[in-house]
């Protein structure tokens, strides 16, 4: 096969009567057909971090693959991710940043898709405002996935 081209931001190759097209951003990336988890190095959320939005990207794949030929289900009908910020010193999640809070990425494909958190109700709205305030290089990005592949985490701006 010969070396690929780069064309609109796809891979593509030419082999023997067919063509192979990958995106460009996507040539390798962690994959877990069932229940995986992984933690990020250490890193500073972007300034101008919100509650509940603080300025993180995923390129990444979790799509359902339907029932099976039988009609019963397995993890390709149940395809998620899910995330939580911990403090990269303790290991504590960050309040307002667990995974309970989390906007569940479901049925998803995308190379810019953000990370959410529900808010806090009012009673602790200071505790995830100050902690993600005060998150200056100190925080690590755990993700939880099945049936879904990560190809990138980004810090900051979506494009």
């Amino acid at each position: 096969m010969a070396q690929p081209a780069s064309i609109d931001g796809m891979m593509l190759w030419v082999g023997i009567g067919k063509v192979y097209t990958l995106s460009q951003h996507r040539l390798a990336g962690i994959y877990a057909p069932a229940n995986g988890e992984f933690a990020s190095p250490v890193f500073a959320l972007p300034a101008g971090a919100t509650p509940g939005r603080p300025g993180i990207f995923l390129n990444a794949a979790a799509r359902w693959h339907g029932l099976l030929e039988t009609g019963a289900c397995d993890e390709g009908c149940n395809a998620y991710i899910f995330a939580e910020l911990t403090d990269a010193v303790t290991g504590a999640v960050l309040p307002g940043y667990g995974r309970e809070r989390f906007s569940t990425l479901t049925d998803v494909d995308g190379t810019a898709l953000e990370l959410r958190w529900a808010k806090v109700p009012s009673d602790g709205a200071g505790a995830a405002s100050s902690a993600a305030a005060n998150a200056t290089g100190s925080v690590r990005l755990r993700l939880f996935f099945r049936d879904a592949t990560i190809y990138s985490v980004r810090i900051g701006d979506s494009e």
